[in-house]
């Protein structure tokens, strides 16, 4: 057995309650004492004068220590720093708390990135102390799941991607944070629920349909395309597949009422469209692949593909 199973077991003695179970957890024993963390958002440092793991920074030994410097300008009064467990976990009931251990001379919050979502569950602050001070997102399956319900989407389909140590950033301050003890905890065979549902996740099966439509004025239509999407959508289509050229046009700006009838369509099934729209652009008229995709952004056509394609997803294109 080596020293550092040796130090992580005598922590899961100290720190679990009993009918606890580690799903993940990191003590930083011998992590990098460089790019620990990586910055992904908010207040960049002008200096980072520590991002890295060192022996005597933690709780009973090694930790992890993020010394920041900040400018005459912090516009977000937050940075954040994204630390990655092993494989992203997936998000199912027994996922009982997110928690990490600061000592911190700026107001730190928790903060967890949710996949494949592109969410960010804004979790509790504590505030500067020279103690030791837990920062955990108790009943974590249950507030995550409301958090992806907020975003219309079903926390039972992501992960959890990161833990995201947020940062209070300030001008001309100089933020000196102790991390230790970064956790995912569960009941007493969480780890094999987990390791099954990430299986099971990882080879999940979709439903794809086919659309096909006569060549003429009626069958490429607007109504008949938002016709066979109602079809595909009712039986639970995850991608639906439209023909080139899918309604005869002489063609229209991207994004147009085509494109965003179409996106619609999608969003009220939840489902991606594949299909090819005449544009006209700056005079010139070219069968191009819009591609759509997103949360209310806006469509753009893509250069000539081999395979017309746009992807509309919820109803919003990117």
């Amino acid at each position: 057995m080596t020293p550092s199973v040796i130090t992580i077991t005598s922590v899961l003695v100290i720190c679990l309650p009993a009918g606890a179970e580690d799903i993940w957890r990191t003590t930083f024993d011998g992590a990098p004492a460089q790019d620990l963390l990586a910055h992904t958002w908010g207040d960049k440092p002008t200096e980072v004068l520590a991002n890295g793991a060192a022996e005597n920074l933690g709780r009973e030994g090694w930790g992890g220590r993020l010394h920041l410097r900040f400018g005459d300008e912090t516009p977000n009064h937050l940075s954040y720093w994204n630390l990655k467990p092993d494989s992203p976990v997936p998000i199912i009931p027994q996922l009982e708390e997110i928690s990490f251990w600061v000592k911190t001379n700026v107001p730190v919050s928790i903060k967890i990135g949710i996949g494949t979502f592109g969410f960010i569950y804004h979790g509790p602050t504590v505030q500067p102390s020279a103690e030791w001070q837990k920062l955990a997102v108790s009943n974590a399956y249950q507030e995550l799941k409301a958090w992806c319900v907020r975003g219309e989407r079903n926390a039972d389909d992501g992960f959890v991607t990161d833990i995201i140590v947020a940062v209070g950033a300030s001008p001309n301050v100089e933020a000196d944070i102790a991390i230790d003890d970064a956790a995912f905890v569960g009941p007493d065979g969480a780890n094999r629920t987990i390791q099954d549902e990430a299986r099971k996740r990882r080879f999940k099966r979709i439903r794809a349909s086919v659309v096909t439509l006569p060549w003429s004025d009626e069958g490429r239509s607007l109504d008949s395309v938002l016709d066979r999407l109602d079809e595909a959508g009712m039986v639970g289509s995850d991608i639906v597949c439209l023909p080139t050229e899918c309604v005869k046009t002489e063609g229209e700006p991207i994004p147009g009422p085509l494109s965003n009838a179409i996106a619609e369509k999608a969003k009220q099934y939840g489902m991606y469209v594949i299909g090819n729209l005449r544009e006209v652009e700056a005079a010139r008229l070219t069968p191009r692949p819009p591609l759509l995709k997103g949360e209310g952004a806006t469509p753009t056509a893509q250069p000539s593909v081999a395979l017309p394609l746009f992807l509309q997803e919820r109803g919003s294109g990117g």
